[in-house]
């Protein structure tokens, strides 16, 4: 399965592999439902994302990689907009709002990097090599 792939099969299974683990995280690591940083429409983004980035690497259908961009960038856009309350309350020096804005930043950081991966691999192509 692994020999004779395409450079993008190996970019797409990276972006798995850390969608995959930055996923399970995401969920040990919420502690309370009074954390804002966490949401539960970013779990299934990033799960849905996860999965069809599995179907991709499985099947090598490359145009299936815009769909997992899509729910990449879509997870990223939820957690953001959660982060963004924790993250003025650093800006401002005061804790109003509360939650984990360091969490969401990380986590932030991770899909994008996981976005990024599946749109580099769209571009390499997921197949066997001709």
């Amino acid at each position: 399965m692994l020999k004779n792939r395409e450079k993008g099969f190996y970019v797409s299974l990276l972006a798995c592999a850390i969608g995959f683990i930055g996923l399970i995280l995401y969920i040990v690591l919420d502690h309370s439902d009074a954390d804002r940083t966490f949401s539960p429409v970013v779990c299934v983004m990033i799960a849905l994302a996860v999965a069809a980035e599995a179907y991709v690497i499985v099947c090598g259908h490359s145009l299936s990689g815009l769909v997992v961009s899509a729910f990449y960038a879509a997870g990223l856009g939820f957690l953001l907009r959660a982060t963004i309350g924790p993250l003025s309350d650093v800006w401002n020096g005061v804790n109003f709002i509360g939650g984990n804005a360091f969490m969401g930043v990380t986590f932030s950081g991770v899909f994008l990097v996981c976005m990024i991966l599946s749109i580099i691999s769209n571009y390499l192509g997921v197949g066997k090599k001709k």
